[in-house]
């Protein structure tokens, strides 16, 4: 009976873990739609992939209103780092993608996390404090260096 509990349960586990992957690549293959529904599934929505890039991060870079205000209503964690020290406000500074900055901004990620560079998301504007994604960045608090 034991061993056939431990056998369930661990089939259980690689295939929640396998809906994880699934998401991961769903997002990457820019298939918002099925991202959508395995993110019901998906026991860890903070499970990192490729590069420590987590299902939030790559549904910014790529752009993906819908994932990214779906995955802030069940309270992914924010703090998360890629392996290149961003969070997923980087990509969505540095792609320009407005709506989903400010999403990311209203849930309390940090404006002035620094990439293993350095950078923090203001700094892909250099001097140009005019620029409608620079003026959202400094409205939320991030510091000019």
């Amino acid at each position: 009976m034991y061993k056939l509990y431990l056998s369930a349960l661990i089939t259980v586990i690689f295939s929640l873990s396998a809906i994880g992957a699934e998401l991961i690549d769903a997002i990457s293959e820019n298939n918002e739609a099925l991202a959508i529904k395995l993110i019901e599934k998906t026991q860890d929505l903070n499970a990192k992939g490729k590069y420590g890039s987590t299902a939030l991060y790559l549904a910014s870079m790529r752009g993906q209103k819908k994932v990214v205000k779906k995955l802030l209503t069940l309270n992914v964690n924010l703090e998360i780092l890629a392996d290149n020290g961003e969070n997923a406000l980087h990509p969505a500074a540095d792609k320009e993608r407005i709506e989903i900055a400010e999403m990311l901004l209203k849930a309390g990620i940090n404006p002035n996390q620094k990439n293993k560079y350095g950078d923090t998301p203001l700094n892909y504007f250099g001097k140009n404090s005019q620029h409608p994604m620079a003026l959202l960045l400094i409205k939320y608090g991030a510091e000019r260096n």
